[in-house]
Protein backbone atom coordinates (compact mmCIF):
# COMPACT_ATOMS: atom_id res chain seq x y z
CA UNK A 1 0.00 0.00 0.00
CA UNK A 2 2.49 2.50 0.94
CA UNK A 3 4.67 2.02 -2.49
CA UNK A 4 1.62 1.73 -4.59
CA UNK A 5 -0.63 4.13 -3.01
CA UNK A 6 1.52 6.69 -1.45
CA UNK A 7 4.52 6.99 -3.63
CA UNK A 8 2.86 5.84 -6.59
CA UNK A 9 5.53 3.43 -7.87
CA UNK A 10 5.50 0.27 -9.56
CA UNK A 11 6.66 -3.04 -7.76
CA UNK A 12 9.82 -3.04 -8.45
CA UNK A 13 10.51 0.42 -6.05
CA UNK A 14 8.79 -1.82 -3.35
CA UNK A 15 11.68 -4.48 -4.11
CA UNK A 16 14.88 -1.83 -4.69
CA UNK A 17 13.26 -0.84 -1.41
CA UNK A 18 13.83 -4.40 0.07
CA UNK A 19 17.23 -4.91 -1.26
CA UNK A 20 18.58 -1.43 0.32
CA UNK A 21 16.90 -2.62 3.57
CA UNK A 22 18.93 -5.60 3.30
CA UNK A 23 22.13 -4.78 2.37
CA UNK A 24 21.58 -1.81 5.24
CA UNK A 25 21.26 -4.89 7.48
CA UNK A 26 24.43 -6.39 5.64
CA UNK A 27 26.44 -3.24 6.38
CA UNK A 28 25.58 -3.35 10.00
CA UNK A 29 27.26 -6.42 10.47
CA UNK A 30 30.32 -4.68 8.76
CA UNK A 31 30.47 -1.49 10.84
CA UNK A 32 28.72 -2.19 14.07
CA UNK A 33 32.35 -3.66 15.53
CA UNK A 34 34.03 -0.40 14.50
CA UNK A 35 30.82 2.01 15.88
CA UNK A 36 30.49 -0.04 19.02
CA UNK A 37 34.25 0.19 20.17
CA UNK A 38 34.30 4.15 19.71
CA UNK A 39 30.84 4.50 21.28
CA UNK A 40 29.26 3.43 24.79
CA UNK A 41 26.24 1.78 23.85
CA UNK A 42 23.95 3.43 25.17
CA UNK A 43 24.71 6.23 22.81
CA UNK A 44 25.10 4.50 19.80
CA UNK A 45 21.28 2.78 20.37
CA UNK A 46 20.08 6.34 21.14
CA UNK A 47 22.10 7.85 17.80
CA UNK A 48 20.84 5.32 15.34
CA UNK A 49 17.06 5.23 17.28
CA UNK A 50 17.01 8.92 16.29
CA UNK A 51 18.47 8.48 12.38
CA UNK A 52 15.34 6.04 12.62
CA UNK A 53 12.69 8.91 14.18
CA UNK A 54 14.33 10.83 11.10
CA UNK A 55 13.88 8.57 8.88
CA UNK A 56 10.60 8.31 10.09
CA UNK A 57 9.80 11.56 10.06
CA UNK A 58 11.61 12.06 6.14
CA UNK A 59 8.85 9.39 5.18
CA UNK A 60 6.08 11.32 6.19
CA UNK A 61 7.24 14.72 4.74
CA UNK A 62 8.75 13.27 1.55
CA UNK A 63 7.01 11.02 -1.77
CA UNK A 64 10.18 10.63 -3.38
CA UNK A 65 11.44 7.67 -4.42
CA UNK A 66 15.13 8.55 -3.54
CA UNK A 67 13.99 9.53 -0.20
CA UNK A 68 12.37 5.82 0.25
CA UNK A 69 15.40 4.28 -1.00
CA UNK A 70 17.76 6.44 1.47
CA UNK A 71 15.31 5.58 4.20
CA UNK A 72 15.13 1.93 3.18
CA UNK A 73 19.00 1.54 3.41
CA UNK A 74 18.72 3.14 6.90
CA UNK A 75 15.97 1.58 8.80
CA UNK A 76 17.98 -1.83 7.53
CA UNK A 77 21.18 -0.01 8.93
CA UNK A 78 19.63 1.19 12.07
CA UNK A 79 17.58 -2.20 12.60
CA UNK A 80 20.09 -4.96 12.82
CA UNK A 81 22.66 -2.36 14.28
CA UNK A 82 20.71 -1.27 17.18
CA UNK A 83 19.51 -5.29 17.75
CA UNK A 84 23.22 -6.41 17.81
CA UNK A 85 24.39 -3.64 20.07
CA UNK A 86 21.15 -4.16 22.52
CA UNK A 87 21.98 -8.00 22.38
CA UNK A 88 25.95 -7.04 22.88
CA UNK A 89 25.08 -5.04 26.01
CA UNK A 90 22.51 -7.65 27.53
CA UNK A 91 25.06 -9.90 27.37
CA UNK A 92 27.72 -8.21 29.03
CA UNK A 93 25.20 -7.06 31.92
CA UNK A 94 22.80 -10.25 32.86
CA UNK A 95 24.75 -13.24 34.40
CA UNK A 96 24.68 -16.42 32.19
CA UNK A 97 22.07 -18.12 34.79
CA UNK A 98 19.19 -15.60 33.85
CA UNK A 99 20.15 -14.85 30.16
CA UNK A 100 17.23 -16.97 28.75
CA UNK A 101 14.69 -15.71 31.02
CA UNK A 102 15.64 -12.04 30.13
CA UNK A 103 15.91 -12.32 26.52
CA UNK A 104 12.15 -13.95 27.10
CA UNK A 105 10.65 -10.72 28.62
CA UNK A 106 12.30 -9.26 25.62
CA UNK A 107 10.72 -11.31 23.06
CA UNK A 108 7.31 -11.02 24.79
CA UNK A 109 7.75 -7.21 24.85
CA UNK A 110 8.50 -7.28 20.83
CA UNK A 111 5.47 -9.29 20.45
CA UNK A 112 3.39 -6.68 22.86
CA UNK A 113 4.63 -3.73 20.80
CA UNK A 114 3.97 -5.41 17.50
CA UNK A 115 0.61 -6.44 18.17
CA UNK A 116 0.10 -2.75 19.55
CA UNK A 117 1.56 -1.41 16.75
CA UNK A 118 -0.51 -3.57 14.23
CA UNK A 119 -3.86 -2.60 16.05
CA UNK A 120 -2.90 0.74 16.16
CA UNK A 121 -1.77 1.48 12.64
CA UNK A 122 -4.37 -1.25 10.68
CA UNK A 123 -6.75 1.15 10.24
CA UNK A 124 -4.47 3.96 8.43
CA UNK A 125 -2.84 1.36 6.02
CA UNK A 126 -6.77 1.03 4.63
CA UNK A 127 -6.84 4.31 3.76
CA UNK A 128 -3.82 5.12 1.45
CA UNK A 129 -4.23 8.99 2.20
CA UNK A 130 -3.34 8.24 5.79
CA UNK A 131 -0.53 5.91 5.58
CA UNK A 132 2.06 8.73 5.97
CA UNK A 133 0.89 8.93 9.80
CA UNK A 134 1.39 5.58 10.58
CA UNK A 135 5.31 6.81 9.47
CA UNK A 136 4.89 9.96 11.96
CA UNK A 137 3.32 7.31 14.87
CA UNK A 138 6.39 5.68 14.66
CA UNK A 139 8.60 8.61 14.85
CA UNK A 140 6.90 9.96 17.79
CA UNK A 141 7.48 6.15 19.55
CA UNK A 142 11.00 6.12 18.66
CA UNK A 143 11.51 9.39 20.01
CA UNK A 144 10.04 8.68 23.07
CA UNK A 145 12.62 5.32 23.32
CA UNK A 146 15.27 7.48 22.99
CA UNK A 147 14.25 10.06 25.52
CA UNK A 148 13.43 6.97 27.97
CA UNK A 149 16.70 5.85 27.23
CA UNK A 150 18.78 9.16 27.62
CA UNK A 151 16.95 8.97 31.45
CA UNK A 152 18.75 6.36 31.90
CA UNK A 153 21.93 6.64 30.40
CA UNK A 154 24.45 7.33 33.08
CA UNK A 155 23.20 4.45 35.21
CA UNK A 156 23.26 1.98 32.04
CA UNK A 157 26.58 3.10 31.38
CA UNK A 158 27.97 2.69 34.92
CA UNK A 159 26.46 -0.71 34.82
CA UNK A 160 28.68 -1.87 31.90
CA UNK A 161 31.57 -0.53 32.87
CA UNK A 162 30.88 -2.24 36.07
CA UNK A 163 30.40 -5.49 34.32
CA UNK A 164 33.05 -5.05 32.17
CA UNK A 165 35.93 -4.33 34.97
CA UNK A 166 34.24 -7.39 36.66
CA UNK A 167 35.28 -9.51 33.32
CA UNK A 168 38.82 -7.81 33.14
CA UNK A 169 39.72 -8.74 36.75
CA UNK A 170 38.72 -12.36 36.45
CA UNK A 171 40.25 -12.93 33.16
CA UNK A 172 43.36 -11.49 35.13
CA UNK A 173 42.80 -13.89 37.74
CA UNK A 174 42.62 -16.63 35.28
CA UNK A 175 45.22 -16.36 33.68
Amino acid sequence: VYVSDVRKAEGNVYATGEMLFAFGSLMAGVASAQLFKRFEAVDTIAGLATITTSVFVALFISTDVNVFYLGAFLLGFSNASIRIQRVTFLFRIVPNDVIGRASSVFFIFNTLFRLIFIGMIFKFFTEPDKVPYAMLMLAIFVSIGVLILLSFKSPLIALGREEDAKAASENNNAG
